[in-house]
């Protein structure tokens, strides 16, 4: 036998070592030892292409021989071989994770994995050999790799619940492009962690009794209970909202965020026949405004004038807002003309891209040395006020000679008047977007919420303007109401002091609600454990079930003994329901001893006791705003588009799912 077999493809050998018996050869780079039977490199050939995918072979796919061998394509571990594809690969660089992190966080649809070539090349040079051919088995990768992620969340949340933590929700419902109504739900945690469970589809109308079955269902998927794992929802002030509130056992929050919103609408947005006092007024305000509504729809069909369309469909979103309450003060006209007189100005530059670019824009360059456009408000969004105005105040002297070029500058009439306006209303709202910025981190819990509400409150009474003092008064009256019991115990449980710094606003109850608010709060997340004790001893020594019973043959009628024995047996049952009745009463009271036993030291050492440092540890689990839903929502716009408006429940459901995992990730 020769010393070395002769191969006819020498180029294989930069990377394997020849062994004397001519009947193997070793890897250079894994110190693999691989048999050549007969001088075949086929072996060798593979190994290279699954271990390393390195390719060293000369002949190419469109059958023309090179003379060099192409480059080749490294990858940080081996390709799975034959036996691995039967085994469920769980790691964030699989396939399955790739396609769900494109499709969830990046919004690609499912088809391109199988139609664009690029797509596929590039997951090639990954290392992914195997993949999908149609877009069903693209979305079954999804759906497959989501069911993963579900699973692990479930475990970490199992893992949180058996350390003793709970959990505060946050909940919102969202239209579709399609028309489909949804409910999402967000999972909170004390520090500012939280979990997407996905969107729930509501079918038909959802009045209280439905959302809760709704929320309930969607928790159990999770393994949580709305009675014994949630402290608080997070809602907005919506009247159905606010009745599943009253129809579960958790606390309800109100969102700090849509009071500031409400706050703004009422000082900015109302007309004086709005501004009611009684419930009487309140329901002819909603009757003529109806009217209003109607006879502008109809004085917009024959109103071919753009800019009259807008102002009226301006004064219909005004007129719309009819709720009962009541402003204490009235703000000025003065305010809401020189609103009006900004609006038109940035409407006209704005529809007349000649304007803009010719007359206004040589200006702005010649001041700031760039382009900036003047922007327009949403009706509904007072934030765009604020952008709107401080643009418009920014560009005050392009915009003056701009309007003095088209010999419009008698009509849009700005005074320094008017400018002083606009000054005390950027003063009042820049605060106010400030807070609602603070408000809407995801790092804020209620101790910082109303920390950043307290201080917008005292930045407004410290300016001397009608709007700020309006401003003051109002956003005090909105956040008192939706403030809750828990607020309160929250700040006192946070520090002993806290009674000093009490106001108005944000006051603090006397001991003994405290006490009995706290004793309630850990009654109710701790009964999980004695009623599970107490459902398996009454299974051990209860009846059997009625399945067991139905099953059973029907046993003749018992003789006087066995009557006195089961009367015998049954006073014995009583008597240990008695005591178990009576043990729970005794616990109770030692609670509420301990409780109060551990106010006393809390109050003379700051120091708090196992119930008050449970219930603190579940506060701070409640979530200030409801904006993780509408955050939600956004993602599901991205996902549901005009284009993609066809996808199933469960398919959309993932993907958010999916969106919010990763993204948070």
């Amino acid at each position: 036998m020769a010393e070395y077999t002769e191969y006819k493809n020498e180029g294989i050998w930069q990377h394997f070592l020849r062994e004397k018996q001519g009947q193997s050869a070793k890897c250079k780079l894994c110190k693999t030892v691989l048999k050549t039977v007969g001088g075949s490199t086929k072996g060798l050939h593979e190994h290279l292409k699954r271990m390393h995918d390195l390719s060293v072979l000369k002949r190419q796919k469109n059958n023309e021989e090179s003379d060099d061998p192409p480059a080749a394509a490294k990858r940080k571990g081996p390709t799975p071989g034959a036996m691995m594809k039967y085994m469920l690969d769980k790691s964030e660089n699989s396939l399955q994770a790739t396609i769900a992190r494109m499709t969830a966080r990046d919004g690609l649809p499912f088809r391109p994995f199988v139609t664009s070539p690029d797509l596929r090349k590039c997951l090639m040079a990954l290392g992914f050999s195997h993949l999908p051919t149609s877009a069903e088995s693209v979305k079954r990768m999804v759906m497959e790799h989501g069911g993963q992620v579900r699973s692990a969340v479930v475990t970490d949340m199992a893992r949180k619940k058996a350390k003793g933590q709970r959990f505060s929700l946050t909940l919102d419902e969202w239209t579709s492009g399609r028309n489909r109504r949804y409910m999402n739900i967000n999972i909170h945690e004390e520090g500012g962690n939280f979990w997407s469970l996905g969107l729930a589809r509501v079918h038909g109308s959802m009045p209280a009794d439905t959302c809760v079955a709704i929320l309930q269902m969607k928790l159990a998927e999770f393994g949580l209970s709305l009675t014994d794992d949630i402290v608080c929802i997070c809602t907005d002030g919506a009247s159905v909202m606010v009745k599943v509130g009253k129809l579960i056992a958790a606390e309800q929050h109100l969102c700090y965020a849509h009071g500031v919103q409400l706050a703004v609408l009422d000082v900015l947005y109302r007309r004086r026949s709005q501004v009611c006092a009684s419930a009487t007024a309140t329901a002819s305000a909603s009757s003529a405004a109806k009217e209003d509504v109607s006879a502008t729809a109809t004085e917009e069909a024959d109103n071919s004038d753009a800019d009259d369309n807008d102002d009226d469909e301006q004064e219909q979103l005004m007129e719309i807002v009819t709720e009962n309450y009541d402003v204490v003060m009235e703000l000025s006209p003065e305010y809401r003309t020189v609103v009006n007189k900004v609006r038109k100005i940035v409407k006209l530059f704005r529809r007349s891209p000649t304007k803009n670019d010719a007359t206004l824009q040589p200006y702005v360059k010649q001041e700031f040395g760039k382009e900036l456009s003047l922007t327009l408000d949403c009706p509904t969004r007072w934030n765009s006020l604020v952008a709107m105005l401080s643009r418009f105040k920014q560009l005050r002297g392009p915009v003056q000679k701009a309007l003095i070029d088209l010999g419009v500058g008698h009509q849009c009439d700005i005074t320094d008047g008017d400018y002083a306006v606009i000054s005390d209303m950027l003063c009042c709202l820049e605060p106010l977007q400030l807070a609602v910025t603070a408000l809407c981190r995801r790092d804020t819990n209620l101790l910082s919420a109303e920390a950043a509400l307290k201080f917008c409150m005292l930045q407004l009474q410290k300016q001397s303007s009608e709007l700020a003092k309006t401003l003051a008064q109002v956003l005090g009256a909105r956040i008192q109401e939706r403030r809750g019991l828990y607020s309160a115990v929250l700040q006192y449980l946070h520090s002993n002091t806290a009674k000093q710094t009490a106001t108005d606003i944000f006051t603090i109850p006397n001991n003994d609600v405290i006490r009995k608010f706290v004793r309630g709060l850990v009654t109710r997340l701790e009964q999980k454990k004695s009623s599970a004790a107490t459902a398996s001893t009454s299974s051990a020594q209860g009846e059997p079930s009625e399945s067991e019973a139905s099953s059973e043959p029907t046993e003749p009628e018992p003789n006087i003994q066995q009557q006195l024995e089961l009367a015998m047996r049954q006073s014995v049952e009583t008597s240990a329901e008695t005591t178990s009745s009576d043990s729970q009463q005794n616990a109770a009271k030692k609670i509420d001893a301990a409780i109060k036993a551990e106010m006393a030291v809390f109050l003379s050492s700051g120091k708090r006791g196992r119930w008050l440092e449970q219930a603190y540890r579940y506060l701070l689990s409640i979530p200030p705003t409801s904006v993780e839903a509408e955050r939600a929502f956004s993602g599901a716009g991205v996902l549901c588009t005009k284009l993609r408006s066809r996808l199933d429940d469960k398919t959309l459901d993932t993907l958010c799912f999916l969106r919010s995992y990763y993204r948070k990730e």
